[in-house]
């Protein structure tokens, strides 16, 4: 049985990305965190979808 789950949606606003965390499977969305990536993580996440 896993320990957490976890759920993450990634935003770009104004030339930076943020982490969303958000409670999974409940009924009402729950933010529990939002942290500005580093550079080195937007551009590795930029560069997925192409």
């Amino acid at each position: 049985m896993p320990d957490r789950i976890s759920q993450f949606t990634l935003l770009e606003y104004e030339g930076k990305t943020f982490v969303i965390m958000t409670s999974p499977g409940t009924e009402k969305l729950k933010v529990l965190a939002v942290e500005e990536l580093p550079d080195e993580l937007r551009e590795y996440f930029m560069k997925l979808p192409q």
